[in-house]
């Protein structure tokens, strides 16, 4: 039997045995709280409904939208993985140590996997003082290392190492071979948000107003990143830009492929108020996408407006990266975009749509306002592309009593 196929067959035995039976589109056990939404309440708004699942019996301390899953946290410490296209539990794991902060995700590149080896994408959680890395296809935990330092990030992955910040200003990185620290760096500050790591660099942020620089596979210090105050959000990579959002105000612009010693921006905006995050782009996979939309960036400062920046020179030179898309004040968190509209929740935890080319908002409503967990999805909806197709636009929503939920725009053609 192939490998592939008995690491599913495991998967599925791993899942039946440890979730009750599971509840879909409102057809399910006796006794269940009723499902959250209704077609009366979407239809208005050109919403329907994509799926529905209801877990019954876990209780559940937190929620994660990551990549193609929404990874739940129960307070028995187990780690849960739902589709996000349909909603399914794809498998459940018993954690040895119970989690401190929010799992985080690791993608290997498509070429990464050949002849010699064969790489499955991870989950990274961390315990108190220790790291699990759990396999994302079959939730099977790979390994755990506990450390002897206070942990006091989430955990982010290269290729070859899992890195983590520490309470003693340090961030250290464990290798995957050798499931042990190989390499750490001192910083002038603390360290309370996850980096990212992409194509051989490894991105560190830090409460002295830096992000470092590095070679994940040796520590070797490659750039520093210089803001004027803290940063409290993860940087963001995208088409050879890394956006780096400052407790000082700004948001920060870099050619991700010309670090030296000192980085210098391509260009700042000036935010008003300490950049939060998350940032976010909803990158466009095929060309009847890219023709309709110029790329921007996405984001909310502490006095919760919304930010949306352009981040290419537009071919008719009306504007230039780093120009004012739109701002709306009263936003919270970035949701999903459809075909036309941005969607957000604000401050009263409702649902705002904001037509994207003109920044107006096209409604507000209280649909939502009940949910417990709230996730961003980057994903646009694409007829060209299998992921837009499965999940693209989706507006994805959690309530602690089991429910979970897609909604997403009527499908246009």
């Amino acid at each position: 039997m192939k490998p592939r196929l008995c690491r599913l067959l495991l998967a599925a035995l791993l899942v039946s045995l440890a979730v009750p039976a599971l509840a879909q589109d409102g057809v399910g056990e006796v006794g269940r709280p009723p499902k959250p939404l209704g077609e009366e309440t979407l239809k208005p708004h050109r919403l329907e409904e994509l799926w529905s699942s209801y877990i019954p019996d876990v209780q559940m301390r937190g929620a994660w939208l990551l990549d193609d899953a929404i990874y739940i946290i129960s307070a028995s410490d187990q780690l849960i993985s739902l589709s996000a296209d349909e909603g399914i539990v794809r498998w459940v794991v018993d954690l040895p140590r119970t989690p401190e902060y929010a799992p985080t995700v690791y993608t290997y590149p498509e070429e990464a996997s050949g002849a010699e080896a064969v790489y499955y994408d991870e989950i990274y959680v961390v315990g108190r003082d220790s790291v699990m890395v759990v396999d994302k296809e079959v939730g099977i935990l790979k390994w755990m290392v506990d450390v002897d330092f206070p942990i006091s990030t989430p955990a982010w992955g290269s290729f070859s190492h899992v890195m983590v910040g520490s309470w003693d200003d340090r961030v250290y990185a464990l290798d995957k071979r050798k499931e042990q620290v190989t390499w750490f760096w001192l910083t002038t500050g603390d360290l309370s948000v996850p980096g990212m790591s992409i194509e051989g660099t490894t991105f560190v942020p830090s409460q002295d107003g830096n992000v470092y620089l590095f070679d994940p596979s040796n520590g070797e210090r490659k750039a520093t990143i210089e803001t004027l105050a803290s940063i409290s959000c993860t940087p963001l990579y995208h088409q050879y830009k890394a956006y780096v959002g400052s407790d000082d105000y700004t948001l920060y612009c870099f050619d991700a492929r010309g670090f030296d010693r000192r980085a210098a921006a391509l260009w700042d905006f000036p935010a008003g108020a300490p950049v939060n995050g998350p940032l976010v782009v909803f990158p466009a996979r095929t060309g009847w996408y890219r023709e309709k939309l110029l790329n921007k960036v996405y984001f909310t400062n502490t006095d919760d407006e919304l930010f949306a920046v352009h981040s290419e020179d537009d071919f008719d030179k009306t504007f230039q990266m780093g120009d004012l898309a739109y701002s709306v004040e009263g936003v919270q968190q970035i949701l999903a975009r459809g075909y036309d509209n941005v969607y957000v929740r604000d401050v009263e935890n409702r649902l705002m749509a904001i037509e994207d080319s003109t920044g107006n908002v096209q409604f507000t409503d209280d649909i939502m306002g009940s949910a417990d967990f709230f996730f961003t999805n980057t994903v646009l909806p694409d007829r060209k592309a299998r992921r837009g197709i499965d999940m693209g636009g989706t507006i994805f929503l959690g309530w602690k009593d089991g429910w979970f939920m897609g909604i997403k725009e009527k499908a246009r053609y």
